[in-house]
């Protein structure tokens, strides 16, 4: 079941696709009736159009796809095909009022994945948090409204934009949101699904935690995460709320920022706040402003600049780059001038070339952004500011020569070789010439001199630059908030000035730690070929626990058995299933007992259980030593490595990380560059932790003497990730400074 066939034809009748199209980029004439473009296929990248559009069809020559109008937004959007019809009803303007609208038929029977419950349970809460904002009688959100008047943001744009407030801090487990969630879900649940009343409860709690609206703590679902925030709504491009970005109160609970986390309909790092709104001006200005974040979107949109889009929770990533790429080629970097800014707009140097960017900078002055002209009534100077741009290459030449000593007459030769290479590296030839030229007037030094040199020069080689961490601090991100408990519960408010987390075991296996690790279990011929191995890298390129356990793990072997028996894990579930009740032989290797779940009870054993798994035959459940650990004890999943952890002295952690990588497999497309920038990374991050671990102790014991010897450390962290080499100076100093901290506390 789904949309009714009348109505389904009705929107097809309405639908131009041509017209649909140029929501997605630029399209020419190609005759009669069709335009071409260049293929908007999230999985195709391509410089010439080579997808041809009629009315009702398209078709791509490059990758092979084609199909209806349906099938076109089915691709672009990732849509089902009931979210597509929805989609193009609400752009032909003929209706559509999900979730309940006249012309549908009942929940689909396939391809729903239970977005659309998602997305109606995002739309709620959104609906829910903004009218908390807007609610003059709710003086928990006074100072939010505060907040928001000095950046001239009333209830006008927060309806626009729809700004919300989130719950106070509250004792034992928040569940304000959640409240007032339930009777909107409940009603949505009995018109729209087909499913008994009995299970509405595990329905709603499922919702919740896939929308990243909730999480279960100790038994019961808690939404603390976003309290005491002003919640921005994060929209997809068909203008569906899908995420939250929280900001804190002034003088609120760290981070400054907390996102929701992935999810079925929200990709971090592929989705663009404000590209809802940008979208419908794209097609007419052809130029994208990319700037910081929520709030500085909403300033350059107020001031007049519709085209403002901004990375939600992370820095730029590719994908975030490829997708704006889809509806123009022209960027303005609208970035802070601090040099956090300056090295978020230097990173698109990656992408310059690789996605035919047209990149201008916009200069701020220092210490101000976006939304510091638009509350201060200056959107004219802003407005100019974005006009009066600097050409990309340009500013990285004049961000060089600001940084070099102008009275070193060596420090001078250097800085111009630098600028040399950086123009070199550009991929239109017909500027170089030009680029020398301005050098020779900015140093002082002879053109001949360096059109001499820079003949001389050969280009970088190319190599993509490592992601860089969210924004948030990785002990604030939403997967581990529920590592511990919540901040108010029986344990007091989270202390100020906290110990900086090591990198945990749950991280994605993208991690830098964790591709070193692969790469020392799956490519080591490498490894020594480039004497990273055994010469190089030690223990102390890793922070101490699992990381550095499965280091020493494979250091000391050369297979991932021997790797695995070194770290001493035997994850036997007949012998754990053996403390849950009696066990009979059931045959080789096997045993069976009575189901030790809490929810079957029975006299005759049913539960076959093997060495790696078990399945009930009574109640169905079945699974590896996790889930029966998970089931037994009521706990997630975890929990259940913690207490299985427990029994193998802190091992299992090691352990499982160990046999993921093995099960993942060698990491693909490898260059010497990448792999060396991968241990550069690694040793950055474990000097960074001791470093912030320091700083830390120094400001909390006035330890100034102890502060300002960090300096030094800070500045060889900077050049270390500028140069991403593991065998620099910057390594070299690093590693002993970690060494001497290390003996000294021994």
């Amino acid at each position: 079941m789904g949309w009714s066939r009348e109505f389904i034809e009705r929107v097809r009748e309405a639908t131009d696709l041509t017209d649909v199209a140029r929501d997605y980029g630029e399209t020419k004439n190609a005759g009669p009736g069709k335009v071409k473009m260049n293929c908007p296929l999230p999985s195709h990248s391509e410089k010439t159009p080579s997808c041809h559009i009629q009315r009702e069809w398209f078709k791509c020559f490059g990758c092979g796809e084609g199909g209806d109008a349906f099938k076109f937004i089915e691709k672009v959007e990732n849509h089902d095909f009931n979210e597509t019809v929805d989609h193009l009803a609400r752009r032909a303007g003929i209706g559509s009022s999900y979730p309940n609208p006249p012309d549908w038929t009942g929940r689909s029977g396939g391809g729903d994945d239970g977005r659309k419950d998602l997305f109606y349970a995002l739309s709620q809460a959104a609906e829910i948090l903004h009218l908390r904002l807007l609610d003059m009688e709710n003086k928990a959100a006074q100072q939010a409204r505060k907040f928001l008047k000095t950046r001239r943001i009333g209830s006008e744009q927060a309806k626009k934009y729809m700004i919300g407030y989130s719950y106070p801090r509250s004792k034992g487990h928040a569940d304000g949101l959640i409240r007032d969630l339930k009777p909107r879900m409940r009603s949505y649940f009995q018109k729209e699904l087909d499913k008994a009343d009995s299970e509405f409860d595990i329905w709603f709690e499922k919702t919740l935690v896939e929308a990243g609206l909730a999480k279960e703590y100790e038994g019961q679902l808690t939404d603390f995460f976003f309290d005491e925030r002003i919640m921005f709504t994060i929209f997809d491009a068909s203008d569906r709320p899908i995420a939250f970005s929280g900001r804190q109160l002034p003088g609120g609970r760290d981070p400054k920022y907390r996102n929701s986390p992935n999810s079925k309909i929200y990709a971090k790092d592929e989705t663009l706040y404000g590209l809802n709104w940008a979208r419908k001006n794209l097609a007419n200005e052809n130029s994208a402003v990319v700037s910081e974040g929520c709030l500085d979107v909403i300033a350059l949109h107020e001031c007049g600049l519709p085209t403002a889009v901004a990375p939600c929770g992370t820095s730029m990533t590719e994908k975030q780059v490829k997708k704006l790429a889809k509806y123009t080629k022209n960027f303005s970097l609208c970035f802070d001038s601090d040099p956090a800014g300056k090295k978020a707009t230097e990173r698109f140097a990656q992408w310059e070339e690789e996605d035919d960017l047209n990149l201008t900078v916009v200069e701020l002055p220092v210490g101000q952004d976006p939304g510091d002209f638009h509350s201060n009534g200056k959107c004219d100077a802003l407005v100019n500011l974005t006009e009066d741009t600097t050409r990309f290459l340009r500013w990285r030449v004049d961000r060089t020569w600001a940084l070099a000593d102008p009275n070193d007459i060596e420090g001078r030769s250097m800085t111009a070789e630098t600028m040399l290479q950086i123009v070199k590296d550009h991929h239109n030839e017909m500027i170089h010439d030009d680029y020398v030229r301005q050098i020779a007037e900015i140093t002082g030094l002879t053109y001949n001199h360096l059109i001499e040199k820079f003949s001389g020069m050969q280009q970088t080689p190319k190599r993509k630059a490592p992601q860089p961490p969210t924004q948030e601090p990785p002990e604030d991100d939403y997967p581990r908030v529920f590592d511990e408990p919540p901040p108010d519960l029986d344990r007091g408010s989270r202390p100020v000035g906290k110990e900086p987390k090591i990198r945990q075991s749950n991280e994605s296996l993208d991690s830098a730690e964790c591709r070193a690790l692969s790469l020392m279990l799956h490519n080591r011929q490498k490894l020594e070929d480039l004497k990273l191995c055994p010469e190089r890298v030690t223990e102390q390129f890793f922070c101490e626990g699992i990381h550095r356990q499965v280091f020493n793990a494979l250091n000391a072997s050369t297979t991932y058995d021997e790797a695995k028996s070194y770290l001493g894990v035997n994850l036997d579930l007949i012998e754990i299933a053996s403390e849950y009740g009696e066990i009979k032989n059931a045959g080789p290797g096997k045993v069976k007992m009575c189901c030790p779940l809490p929810n079957h009870s029975e006299e005759t054993p049913s539960c076959h259980i093997q060495r790696e798994g078990f399945k009930c035959f009574g109640c169905g459940e079945g699974g590896d030593v996790f889930k029966f650990i998970e089931l037994v004890e009521s706990v997630d999943f975890n929990e259940a490595v913690e207490l299985i952890d427990a029994r193998h002295k802190g091992a299992l952690r090691a352990g499982t990380l160990l046999a993921k990588l093995h099960q993942k497999g060698p990491l693909h497309n490898l260059d010497d560059l990448k792999v060396s920038a991968t241990f550069a990374e690694v040793l950055y991050w474990t000097a960074k932790y001791r470093h912030d671990g320091i700083y830390t102790k120094a400001t909390k014991s006035s330890d100034l003497k102890a502060a300002q010897e960090l300096a030094e450390i800070h500045q060889l962290l900077t050049d270390l990730i500028d140069s991403l080499d593991p065998f620099s100076k910057a390594a070299n100093h690093l590693l002993e400074w970690l060494q001497s901290k290390e003996k000294g506390e021994s």
